[in-house]
């Protein structure tokens, strides 16, 4: 979803989108504990960006947002 999270959202390297993708998806590969202020200040994430924010709501509402968008543009493509 990573290469899709640009086209209608704000994107977030390791920020609070991505990590809510991945806990949304498969949890046991996101270990939080493992966050730590250097592994994302150095992108600038504070504030909703910052990584502490994801959630599993997050990442579904988020990814179902990306669906959306992607298949209105496959739509979009085949009704040409």
């Amino acid at each position: 979803m990573p290469f899709a999270e640009n086209m209608i959202m704000d994107g977030d390297h390791a920020g609070a989108n991505e990590t809510s993708f991945m806990l949304y998806l498969d949890k046991s590969l996101v270990n939080m504990t493992a966050i730590r202020d250097v592994n994302y200040q150095d992108h600038g994430w504070a504030g909703p960006k910052d990584p502490m924010n994801a959630s599993v709501a997050r990442g579904e509402e988020s990814i179902r947002q990306i669906i959306a968008h992607l298949k209105a543009e496959i739509d979009k493509a085949l009704a040409r």
